[in-house]
């Protein structure tokens, strides 16, 4: 089961500031610059889900666009 399934999502606002918060993160822990797009994909991992794509879709039918 999928992390994703036992928790609600947060919408699309939170999730891309929260993608925000963690580039932050890895940029001021580690002094590396990734791109928003790989945050948004590490998150999606920390969701149980196998990428952004995903996410999004989950999202998106949960009328969150």
């Amino acid at each position: 089961m999928r992390l994703s399934d036992q928790l609600s999502l947060p919408n699309r606002n939170i999730i891309k500031i929260q993608a925000k918060l963690i580039k932050t993160a890895i940029k001021d822990k580690c002094k590396i610059d990734i791109k928003h797009s790989d945050a948004l994909e590490i998150l999606a991992k920390s969701y149980g889900l196998p990428d952004w794509n995903v996410l999004s879709a989950i999202l998106s039918e949960s009328g969150d666009t």
